[in-house]
């Protein structure tokens, strides 16, 4: 008689395949009942994470990125034909097997700002708040022009910048905007009883 030993490992690994192999035929039953080509899964997409994104409501394929070989050419007609003109002039492509390459020009560099552009520190916060920014002068062309905002009003804010463009002190300002609410005008004496604040950042 002929038997073969298999660990306890290749047993289950065994199951694991015969459930994904009925998996799949279920899937290609209904794809065909339908009459539908799954396109994500030519494209090499896992059928678990499409299901997770279909229970998340994946929206319907355009017709012509249907076909998986015209996938990133069809992305690019879709991207170029936006409302907004897609990707700034001079943006090169590139479709290989695969992958697109695309290649976008660096953006025009701006003037440097006048003096009367950016916030003076001095004349502009009270003077409890200007020690946050110790030997800092003015503001930059950034944090000048959220300082409104930030400073004078309780309104939300989504500041998307490159790293080094200022962006911690334009959460400072919204912090001093928190703290000045509980600062006597007269005193410039804080009343810490009734002042909670949290800031989150991502590490690095």
């Amino acid at each position: 008689a002929n038997f073969t030993v298999r660990s306890q490992s290749e047993v289950a690994a065994q199951k694991r395949s015969q459930k994904e192999k009925r998996r799949m035929q279920r899937r290609q039953t209904d794809v065909a009942d339908s009459g539908q080509k799954d396109w994500l899964l030519d494209l090499g997409f896992d059928d678990v994470y499409l299901e997770e994104e279909r229970l998340l409501g994946l929206p319907a394929p355009a017709p012509h990125i249907r076909d998986p070989s015209n996938f990133l050419a069809g992305r690019a007609r879709e991207y170029s034909a936006g409302p907004r003109g897609g990707l700034p002039a001079g943006t090169t492509r590139e479709t290989f097997e695969g992958y697109e390459r695309v290649c976008v020009p660096p953006p025009r560099r701006l003037p440097m700002p006048s003096s009367s552009e950016l916030v003076d520190v001095a004349s502009a916060l009270p003077e409890w708040a200007q020690p946050v920014f110790g030997s800092t002068k003015k503001l930059n062309r950034i944090q000048s022009a959220l300082f409104p905002v930030a400073f004078h009003s309780a309104e939300n804010m989504l500041v998307c910048a490159p790293t080094g463009a200022g962006k911690t002190n334009c959460a400072m300002l919204a912090l001093l905007q928190l703290v000045s609410q509980h600062v006597d005008p007269d005193t410039n004496v804080l009343d810490r009883t009734g002042l909670k604040c949290c800031y989150m950042r991502w590490p690095r």
